[in-house]
């Protein structure tokens, strides 16, 4: 492999990591709606389009990122722009109002069908101890994350309730009320009176509030709904993703596995330097996501600074940077 080439993580191998993650995903949507079930509210339906949407964009990512790999794309860059079209699709919420459903549910569609047919064809190639092993894996994370976010008083799948007792976290209410008139009116507003200097992630309450509107639940069950189905898989997609691009294993499943079990078993960590904080907070979640995701891009420009289309690679540095912020 000559210098010019940008050296990227096997496919196989990452299909393995993307396997588990998406039963972790699933994993996180399944217990939600059997808890939930009792209390009727959401439905499980909402809960399973928010699964879809999550596991559409980590599929597109390993789709894209593939066609890099095998020179049918140029650059990161639209492996970069791809992810965050299908991340953000529900945006369309704000154009197409009642008609962002059928039209969403085509396009996910079609990234589910080109994506899993992928996946799959990797995952043929592989053994039956380490397919069980990622999705035994995956759903042991989706268990074991679930029963931490769920148990700090912020958003959790008990907030309606908390609500109504009054035990639920101010904080959690405040964003929540952020998201939604984000998501239903389209303004950036802390609802507050006269000029309050406060400060918050803007695109993370702009994505719960447009994904709540999308599939009909009141702001506060899209917070933790998007946070925990969304989210926080996606984090560790994305973690899981920049340790692949940067380390560069060689193409065994052996070594997608441990690039996957590696970083997550770091975070299990996370309470002896307080990074609970990272777990718990929708805002810090997207934005150290879109931050990892970036890093790809900004090794390519380091590795590859002349290749075809150049302003293709600053624009999506500039949304990714942008996005972050």
């Amino acid at each position: 492999m000559n210098s010019s080439t940008p050296r990227t993580p096997s496919g196989r191998a990452l299909s393995t990591s993307l396997l588990a993650l998406i039963v972790m995903s699933g994993t996180w949507a399944l217990l939600i709606v059997v808890i939930r079930w009792p209390m009727g509210t959401p439905s499980g339906w909402s809960v399973l389009e928010v699964f879809v949407l999550s596991s559409a964009v980590m599929l597109t990512w390993r789709e894209a990122s593939s066609r890099v790999l095998k020179g049918q794309w140029s650059t990161y860059a639209f492996v970069l722009l791809a992810t965050l079209a299908v991340l953000f699709s529900p945006a369309l919420v704000w154009v197409l109002g009642r008609a962002t459903t059928p039209i969403l549910s085509v396009v996910l569609a079609f990234v589910w069908i080109v994506g899993l047919r992928g996946l799959i064809r990797d995952c043929r190639h592989e053994s039956a101890w380490q397919i069980g092993a990622a999705v035994l894996g995956g759903a042991g994370l989706g268990f074991t994350y679930f029963l931490y976010v769920n148990t700090k008083s912020y958003g959790s799948v008990f907030s309606p309730e908390q609500i109504l007792v009054g035990t639920q976290h101010p904080d959690t209410m405040f964003h929540a009320s952020l998201a939604g008139m984000l998501g239903r009116f389209g303004v950036p507003t802390t609802g507050l009176d006269a000029l309050v200097p406060i400060h918050y992630h803007f695109l993370s309450h702009t994505m719960i509030g447009v994904t709540g509107r999308w599939i009909g639940v009141a702001p506060i069950e899209a917070y933790y709904l998007v946070h925990q189905v969304l989210n926080l898989p996606l984090l560790f997609f994305s973690l899981t993703a920049a340790t692949f691009w940067l380390w560069r294993p060689d193409g065994t499943a052996a070594d997608g596995l441990v690039a996957l079990v590696a970083p997550l078993l770091l975070l299990l960590t996370f309470e002896r330097w307080d990074w609970g904080s990272y777990l718990v907070s929708e805002s810090y979640a997207l934005s150290l996501s879109l931050l990892l995701l970036t890093l790809p891009l900004v090794m390519e420009l380091h590795e590859r600074p002349r290749i075809a289309r150049p302003v293709v690679r600053f624009v999506a540095l500039a949304i990714g940077g942008m996005a972050i912020m």
